[in-house]
Formats: structure tokens, C-alpha cells, sequence
């Protein structure tokens, strides 16, 4: 019997999977509609209850808003979940405040790492010039104080 469970859960992971990447490969934005159910099932080669499932973990991570009679579209893809994630196992861990902390650290600096190039191609000279004042004012805050 658990060979059966595994096998349904790999297979909702892999029509999650096929979701995500359809969204990547096509391009899709927030607000942007995917597919009917029948054409995911049809594309993924998937039955109907596995893209029921998998959209419903989609939906939960905000990668996917289901607009009941109006069909399913690219979430936000807001940080809501990881974020909500967090904060329940600060409170599931009291005791573990240290970890739970060092955690978040480590979560804001990947982010950080992973954004800070791509963000700083987009910025105008201008946002540049700014940024490089903000930095050049904690630079000197933080001589003062130490």
C-alpha cells in the first residue's frame, strides 16, 4: 500500500512540476490564465484528479489563484507562504528562538544574494547615485558608532 502512496505523491510532484514549468516556458505573468483542466490533464499526461491536487498545492503558494467560474491564472507569487511557514514554526519551536532566528537570516540573504544583481541592472543612474549615498551615510553611521 505505501508503494501506492508513493507513487501518487511522485505523480502530483511531477504535475506540479509540469505547472511550473509550463508557466516558465510560456512566459506567463501574474494575472496571466493557464489552461483549461482538460488541456493540463491533456498536456501533462495526467488525470484530472492530479491536476486537481497539484493546482490546489499551486494555489497554496500563491503560484497559482483559482478563480472559481472563471478558470486558474499565475499567482502573485507573493512570499505569503514562506512567510507564514516561518512564523508557525517560530511559534510550533519557543524554544528554539535562536535557530528559528538564525533561519530567517539565512532565508534574507539568499533572497538578497539571488536579487541584489538583477536588481541593480535595472535601476537608472540616478536610483544608482542614491543607493550609493545610502551606503556612504551607514558607511560613516557605522565608524561613528564603532
Amino acid at each position: 500500500m505505501s508503494g501506492t502512496r508513493s507513487g501518487r505523491t511522485l505523480l502530483r510532484q511531477e504535475v506540479v512540476d509540469g505547472i511550473k514549468r509550463y508557466i516558465l516556458e510560456e512566459k506567463l505573468r501574474p494575472g496571466d490564465p493557464l489552461p483549461t483542466e482538460p488541456a493540463l490533464c491533456e498536456a501533462l499526461g495526467a488525470s484530472r484528479s492530479s491536476v486537481r491536487e497539484a493546482v490546489k498545492i499551486l494555489n497554496a503558494l500563491d503560484i497559482v489563484e483559482v478563480r472559481h467560474g472563471h478558470g486558474t491564472y499565475v499567482g502573485r507569487l507573493s512570499l505569503s507562504a514562506l512567510v507564514e511557514s516561518l512564523t508557525f514554526r517560530g511559534l510550533l519551536s519557543p524554544d528554539d528562538d535562536v535557530q528559528v532566528l538564525a533561519d530567517l537570516v539565512d532565508v534574507r540573504e539568499l533572497f538578497e544574494r539571488g536579487m541584489a544583481d538583477r536588481i541593480v541592472s535595472l535601476l537608472n543612474p540616478g536610483q544608482l547615485d542614491t543607493l550609493d549615498g545610502l551606503v556612504a551615510t551607514m558607511r560613516a553611521t557605522g565608524a561613528q558608532e564603532g
